[in-house]
């Protein structure tokens, strides 16, 4: 009697079960098993015709579908998701609801690539992103490129963005449903007129960690220049971080705005950019740490609240009046290079040592009115 192939039991040389096949292969769920979803065009990851069909079933088999996830309660039933390498063009956003401890990953940052063409973002600030998430914990995703084109690579409009971590405050009954402890990991994020934003809906948003992240934005000239990198704007997205990577924003690469969280970086590479503001922006009062990097931007910082930390980033590029502006807030600058450029500002606390500059910069504090606490002429 013979019985179909995918039904017959076998174990590999170390274990000691036999399974079917049906089991060997449920273990990660992948893409290319909802291929025939794909709408129009050559077929699935050929960047023709419309693949988000595809990639959202197989996230609907591996967390359960955004009206019945899995959540905590059911985090036993999630699968891991793989996206074989090729160029993944949509066009409606990917959603993610209540995701605890699930993993999506791909066959590396430039061999799985997700596009997003679509058409203008609704009105009303209504957010338009390619990945919706509605809630995660402890989620992972690494090894794969999104980009946040707009319809035949145009911008879709100052509410767009290329990945919305977010939370609408809802759960399935449990203090372990919410929006806290992802890790993003070799990813390259781009488009859209924010290229990630945390806990826009005010909720949760703490110990999210991004490593060796590229975030890119304004490439494909957004609307007004208006374009962040990270952008940390729930109260309570506090201790987020992004770990080596880097990129560059055409406003500001991090941003923690007036009523929003905290975010750091260590070890970022930031290239030039227009940055009609700068690299770094502390508006909300919270505690932000940049250390062991480089930028080749002439602004560096700019803050009105909070505590920033400044230790060994190196500046490349030449003199600026405001390599670091400060309005408010104490910041500690120790152990970099201030070069040719200068700290300026209208207030605040400066605490400064141990910090290089070229022997022609003679007044790098010649613009700053604020309170000078902790050596201020801490200059080697």
């Amino acid at each position: 009697m013979s019985i179909p192939f995918k039904s017959a039991p076998f174990k590999t040389n170390l274990g000691t079960t036999a399974r079917t096949m049906d089991k060997w292969f449920s273990d990660v769920i992948n893409v290319y098993e909802f291929a025939n979803l794909h709408v129009g065009g050559s077929g699935l990851g050929t960047y023709t015709g419309n693949d988000a069909p595809c990639i959202q079933a197989a996230l609907d088999a591996a967390f359960g579908s955004p009206s019945s996830p899995h959540g905590y309660s059911s985090r036993h039933l999630n699968r891991p998701v793989f996206l074989p390498a090729g160029r993944y063009r949509i066009t409606d956003k990917l959603n993610l609801k209540y995701v605890v401890g699930g993993m999506i990953y791909g066959a590396g940052t430039w061999a799985t690539q997700i596009h997003l063409e679509a058409p203008a973002a609704p009105g009303g600030g209504v957010l338009w992103p390619l990945l919706d998430i509605n809630g995660a914990a402890n989620l992972t995703i690494k090894g794969i490129s999104m980009q946040h084109h707009g319809l035949g690579g145009i911008m879709t409009g100052l509410n767009s963005c290329c990945v919305n971590l977010d939370w609408d405050g809802t759960g399935l009954g449990t203090a372990n449903d919410g929006l806290h402890g992802n890790h993003f990991q070799d990813l390259n994020l781009g488009g859209g007129n924010h290229v990630v934003i945390i806990a826009n809906s005010g909720n949760g948003g703490a110990d999210n960690l991004f490593t060796n992240c590229t975030v890119n934005g304004g490439n494909d000239a957004a609307p007004n220049g208006n374009v962040t990198g990270y952008d940390v704007r729930g109260p309570a997205a506090l201790n987020n971080k992004s770990i080596l990577g880097g990129g560059g924003a055409e406003v500001a690469w991090m941003r923690c705005p007036t009523g929003g969280g905290s975010m750091s970086a260590d070890g970022p590479s930031i290239p030039t950019h227009s940055g009609s503001d700068a690299n770094f922006v502390m508006e909300s009062g919270q505690v932000m740490v940049i250390s062991g990097g480089r930028t080749e931007n002439t602004k560096l910082l700019r803050m009105t609240n909070g505590i920033v930390t400044v230790q060994g980033i190196a500046c490349t590029l030449g003199p600026t009046t405001d390599y670091v502006k400060i309005n408010g807030g104490k910041c500690i600058f120790q152990g970099a290079p201030l070069m040719n450029g200068k700290i300026s500002g209208t207030g605040g606390e400066l605490y400064i040592s141990g910090v290089y500059v070229e022997a022609a910069n003679t007044a790098p504090l010649s613009t700053y009115s604020g309170v000078k606490k902790w050596n201020p002429q801490g200059f080697v």
